[in-house]
C-alpha cells in the first residue's frame, strides 16, 4: 500500500507542477501585456485547460489503473487467506476427529488392561482344602518383570530375531490388545501425517510401549508395529 500511496502523491505533484510550469510559462511570455482584458484571460484559460486537462486525463487514467489493479490484488489475498482459514479449521476439525479416535482406543485398551487375566496366567493354591484362584488382572500380567525375563531368555535361544519363540497362553490377547495396538498405531500414524509433527502420539506410543513390547516377545504382535513402538522417542 506504501508504494501506490506513494506512487499517487507523484502523480498530484506531476499534475499541479505541470500546471505551475504552465502557468509561469505564460506569465513569462506574455507578462508585458498587463493583466488583459476578459478576452485575455478566456485565451489564458483556453490555453491552461490545453496544457493541464491531457496532463489530469492521463493521470487519472493511470489512478483507475492502479486502483483496479490494487483492488484485485487485495481481492486475492483475501480469497487466500479465507482458503487458509478454511484450510486449517478443517485441520483442526480432522485432528480433534482423530484424537478422539485415540482417547477411544486408550479408554478401551484401559478396561482391557483392567480385566482379570486368562486362567492360564493365574495361581491355583489350595487352602484347608478350598482351591482358590489368584485374582492378577491383564495389566499385572504384561508388567509381570520374572515374565517378561522369561520371554526374553526365550527369544534369545532362538535363531529369529524378528520371530520369538512365543507363549500360547498370550494367543487370547489377540483379538482385543493386539487389535487394540494396531488400531492406536494405525491413528498415531495418520495424526502425525497431518499434524507433522509426534509430540502428541508420542505420549500415546509410549504408555503401550512396554505392553506391546511383551506382546511381541510373546510371538503375537507383528514386529513392525512392534518396531515403531520401540522406536518412539520424545520429538
Amino acid at each position: 500500500m506504501k508504494k501506490f500511496e506513494w506512487t499517487v502523491f507523484g502523480l498530484v505533484a506531476f499534475t499541479v507542477g505541470a500546471a505551475t510550469a504552465a502557468v509561469l510559462a505564460y506569465r513569462a511570455a506574455f507578462a508585458r501585456n498587463g493583466v488583459g482584458d476578459p478576452e485575455a484571460w478566456g485565451q489564458f484559460g483556453d490555453y491552461l485547460g490545453g496544457v493541464v486537462n491531457p496532463v489530469v486525463g492521463i493521470v487519472t487514467v493511470v489512478l483507475v489503473v492502479m486502483t483496479l489493479r490494487v483492488t484485485r490484488l487485495e481481492a486475492q489475498a483475501a480469497r487466500r487467506q479465507i482458503a487458509q482459514q478454511l484450510e486449517y479449521m478443517e485441520r483442526q476439525s480432522l485432528l480433534s476427529d482423530m484424537h478422539k479416535r485415540l482417547e477411544g482406543v486408550m479408554a478401551e485398551w484401559e478396561r482391557v488392561m483392567s480385566r482379570p487375566a486368562p486362567r492360564g496366567f493365574q495361581r491355583f493354591w489350595v487352602t484347608k482344602g478350598e482351591p482358590s484362584l489368584s485374582s492378577k488382572t491383564v495389566q499385572e500380567v504384561l508388567e509381570d518383570n520374572e515374565l517378561r525375563a522369561s520371554l526374553i531368555e526365550d527369544h534369545l535361544k532362538t535363531q529369529y530375531p524378528d520371530s520369538p519363540k512365543g507363549d500360547e497362553r498370550f494367543v487370547a490377547f489377540k483379538g482385543d490388545l493386539v487389535e487394540l495396538a494396531v488400531e492406536l498405531d494405525q491413528y498415531c500414524l495418520k495424526y502425525d501425517e497431518v499434524a507433522g509433527t509426534r509430540h502428541l502420539t508420542f505420549f500415546y506410543r509410549n504408555r503401550l510401549k512396554r505392553s506391546v513390547e511383551m506382546l511381541w516377545l510373546a510371538g503375537v504382535m507383528q514386529a513392525t508395529v512392534a518396531k515403531r513402538y520401540e522406536e518412539n522417542r520424545m520429538p
